[in-house]
């Protein structure tokens, strides 16, 4: 088990006929994978794991840059062909089938965490980005779905609104179900500047949302260009000077 032999069984006659036609490396290729597929499970599996014991972390590692070099210079249609050859693959898939079959649903949830979570953190920020770029969590994405499931403002949200016409009229448009068409990093704010200004309103329901939200939103907003003024339900209610002066420093 400790090396991989991949014509054993041949003899010389039958490694010369397998070979025709063949370069040596190609032929040294198909004759692994002839090797593996009639290794059992458990012995594909014990030879995997005594040969990565023997590789060092920095021959790991450039075993991986060197997968992402070559998997970085193939075309999308390449790269298609080539998950298709593990993805599609029967022996494959029924393996991975029998994998999950024999989990626990709690065992399955942790394993997809784990995997999950492991992948993530190795991610740069502009990686973590294109991933949320995709088109299922995509700007275009959150506002579709809040479209489709908006039900209209909310009490405090409709006293804010009379209170910006009565004292900041046609400078705020209601957005909280996507009125307004804008989704900022995948945020929809409940009430967007229609004046020209980048600046944003957003109502907290003291249900639903804690102190710990507000700065963390703020920044968020920043990271975009936006100011953010955060309100609580309540303070929808008392037209005062005060709040008068809070949402003047953002029209």
């Amino acid at each position: 088990m400790d090396q991989i032999d991949p014509f054993k069984g041949f003899t010389s006659e039958q490694i010369v006929a397998f070979g025709k036609g063949l370069d040596r490396s190609t032929a040294i290729s198909e004759g692994t994978k002839r090797y593996f597929d009639n290794l059992t499970s458990e012995g594909r599996d014990e030879l995997c794991r005594r040969n990565g014991a023997r590789w060092t972390d920095e021959e790991r590692q450039k075993a991986s840059n060197r997968s992402k070099t070559q998997w970085a210079g193939y075309s999308p249609g390449r790269r298609a062909e080539e998950l298709g050859k593990v993805f599609l693959n029967e022996k494959y898939r029924e393996k991975f089938r029998q994998f999950h079959k024999n989990m626990s649903f709690k065992d399955r949830k942790e394993w997809v965490g784990r995997s999950f979570c492991r992948k993530w953190l190795e991610c740069t920020e502009e990686e973590k980005e294109g991933i949320l770029s995709l088109s299922v969590n995509s700007d275009a994405s959150h506002l579709a779905s809040r479209k489709s499931n908006a039900d209209g403002p909310s009490e405090p949200e409709l006293f804010l609104g009379m209170f910006l016409e009565e004292y900041f009229s046609c400078r705020w448009g209601y957005n909280g179900g996507g009125e307004q068409g804008v989704v900022i990093g995948r945020k929809i704010p409940d009430y967007t500047n229609i004046n020209g200004k980048k600046s944003v309103i957003e109502v907290f329901g003291r249900y639903w949302h804690s102190e710990d939200e507000v700065e963390p939103l703020i920044a968020h907003y920043k990271k975009y260009g936006y100011d953010c003024l955060v309100l609580w339900d309540y303070e929808c209610y008392d037209w005062s000077d005060e709040l008068r002066e809070r949402v003047g420093r953002v029209s």
